[in-house]
């Protein structure tokens, strides 16, 4: 199910990782957007980069799958849950 990232409560919001060293030497920034599917026991089961710089995909991906959460619950069940985060910017 598509969830509106309001929606979804956060249990650990790690914090942000250093800059990638190449994209900071070459003065690349931008805002990267990543769909996450959560699984029912609020991890992230995968995350993907919709769109931003090419040299801040891997760190802001991998920062995603870092983030745990509450479950989604359609009447009470947890379920899978898919919503979509900027993550860097």
């Amino acid at each position: 199910m598509d969830f509106d990232f309001s929606q979804i409560k956060i249990r650990l919001q790690p914090p942000a990782p250093p800059y990638p060293v190449n994209a900071k030497k070459n003065r690349i920034q931008g805002t990267v957007v990543i769909a996450l599917t959560i699984d029912p026991t609020g991890r992230p089961a995968r995350a993907e980069a919709l769109e931003g710089p090419v040299e801040l995909l891997m760190t802001a991906i991998r920062y995603a799958l870092e983030w745990e959460f509450e479950p989604a619950r359609l009447n009470g069940v947890p379920q899978y849950a898919r919503l979509a985060r900027r993550m860097c910017e």
